[in-house]
């Protein structure tokens, strides 16, 4: 049983050696977090000073049992006393769901399954309730700004090695863009776990609130008028100077990327007037988290962001009757289009102090790994590691996105089209792996219905636990509107065992079963 403490014991500015939780069972502060004054004095502002640890082996899991749930024998049971914790047999196959009541035969079968005490959900404190709730909330701004000030002192420490800045326009002349892209397939990639751990943000436990999405939606709106404003600035033909990519992609990092809610507004709708800048905005985005999920060190991911972010600048000099033209390019068409690259690195001439890798990113992101791609045809061994995440990235964000041509797909649809190209030989499968750690195989925002026919949206991802996100049920099918009511469920707890994805709920309230998505 969970032990009680008054938190007026923990010490300041120590870390935490035992989660900490509410009398409902509701997790406010994991283990290792550092306890400090502002900790304290938000647990006072909402009058919650009695909470409950994990006993001498006793897990989180346990604790969180034990606190919001009751054993009670299955013949005292009344008609109306819906099971708290779904029930299994020794195999672990699910005999009675969450949230059912039991009629006479389901206790009778139980029984013969040797089971004769169950868990009810015990009856929650509702003025506790809310003031948890709120502390929650106030508990994650602090760890929010701590997470934010603590990449912000790693990024400010690391650069991208000088050794890696090019001071030489000649490089992207084609021979020396080729010499240079085969001593780069046989550099070791610098890798560092511990930056997984400082991009990743902790796994969502509450739906995010109105100052949430805004807090989220300005950041990426900021974002989105800078990086306008430096595509125009390389369109015009001035001369940069790479430090203004160093400053930006510091700020995505920082800014956005560090926010734990800021993949519940990767884009917005008004941004689709200049399709290229957020494309690669989003793009940049979803590499760096790639790259993070893939134990990438800071100065690698940090000359990786340059060539995610100006990867399709080249674009700007194909006609826009030829980018946006509805219908099969004709041949002539095909080739005009695929000379982007070609104008990227063009563009590269003029910016000074550019990482070596920026070229060889631009020329190589269309490629794919069975060399059915372009301009060069390349095949794995010839693609460098910026390049296959990038192709991931862009590929993901360009096909959940409309386009002249086509309609957006579903981003469950993008990702199963993802895995299909990586089946296929055409795509990095480390690339998709990190992808889907990132969003999941039912991407952030995603419609859906559980096994136990509650719909809601997945609220996050949950690492290599691709087909368990968390989920939010109870309230709209959106991220984007907030429902006090609504509750979260992670897959991946062991209390939600039982319950599965098990419909993908397209706009316009369509569903589509998991069979028929493959």
């Amino acid at each position: 049983m969970p032990k009680g403490i008054s938190i007026n014991d923990l010490a300041i500015d120590q870390p935490i050696r035992k989660s900490i939780f509410s009398a409902n069972g509701d997790l406010l502060l994991p283990r290792g977090r550092t306890f400090g004054t502002a900790h304290r004095a938000a647990f006072g502002e909402f009058m919650i000073s009695d909470v409950f640890i994990p006993v001498e082996g006793e897990s989180d899991d346990d604790c969180t049992v034990a606190l919001k749930y009751e054993e009670r024998d299955i013949m005292e049971l009344g008609d109306e006393d819906a099971l708290g914790i779904g029930v299994h047999d020794p195999s672990g196959r699910l005999l009675v769901q969450a949230g059912k009541t039991l009629n006479a035969q389901q206790r009778e079968m139980l029984l013969r399954h040797g089971v004769f005490r169950v868990h009810l959900r015990k009856n929650k404190d509702k003025g506790l309730e809310l003031r948890s709730a709120r502390l929650s909330t106030r508990l994650r701004d602090l760890a929010r700004e701590s997470a934010t000030t603590k990449v912000g002192k790693s990024i400010v420490s690391q650069k991208v090695a000088t050794a890696r800045i090019s001071k030489d326009t000649a490089i992207y002349a084609t021979a020396k863009l080729d010499q240079l892209a085969d001593a780069e397939s046989k550099r070791m990639i610098e890798m560092d776990k511990a930056v997984r751990a400082l991009v990743e943000p902790q796994r969502l436990s509450t739906p995010a609130h109105p100052e949430d999405l805004m807090r989220v939606r300005d950041a990426r709106r900021r974002l989105f008028n800078e990086a306008s404003a430096i595509f125009r600035a390389i369109v015009s033909g001035a001369a940069i100077e790479g430090k203004v990519f160093d400053d930006f992609t510091r700020n995505v990092i920082t800014s956005f990327v560090s926010d734990r809610y800021h993949r519940l507004h990767l884009a917005s709708k008004d941004e689709n007037e200049n399709y290229l800048v957020s494309h690669s905005l989003t793009t940049l985005v979803l590499s760096i988290n790639m790259a993070a999920r893939l134990n990438y060190a800071l100065p690698e991911i940090l000359e990786l962001s340059y060539g995610a972010f100006l990867h399709d600048i080249g674009m700007t000099k194909v006609p826009a009757d030829l980018r946006e033209k509805k219908g099969k390019l004709a041949e002539a068409e095909r080739r005009l289009f695929e000379l982007h690259p070609s104008h990227g690195i063009e563009f590269c001439r003029r910016i000074s102090n550019l990482p070596v890798t920026v070229p060889l990113v631009m020329l190589q992101e269309n490629e794919r790994m069975d060399g059915s791609g372009y301009p060069r045809k390349r095949t794995a061994e010839k693609i460098h590691p910026y390049a296959r995440i990038v192709a991931v990235a862009a590929a993901y964000d360009a096909m959940t996105h409309e386009r002249p041509y086509r309609p957006a797909k579903p981003a469950y649809l993008a990702m199963r089209e993802l895995l299909a190209e990586v089946k296929m030989g055409r795509l990095d499968s480390q690339a998709v792996r990190a992808l889907l750690e990132t969003m999941s195989l039912f991407p952030i925002g995603s419609g859906v219905r559980l096994s136990d026919d509650r719909t809601g949206y997945v609220l996050d991802a949950s690492g290599s636990e691709y087909t368990r996100p968390v989920v939010c049920v109870g309230g709209e099918l959106s991220a984007t509107e907030f429902n006090p009511n609504s509750e979260v469920i992670d897959l991946v707890n062991p209390e939600h065992r039982e319950k599965s994805i098990a419909d993908v709920i397209r706009e316009g309230n369509g569903h589509e079963t998991l069979a028929a998505i493959g």
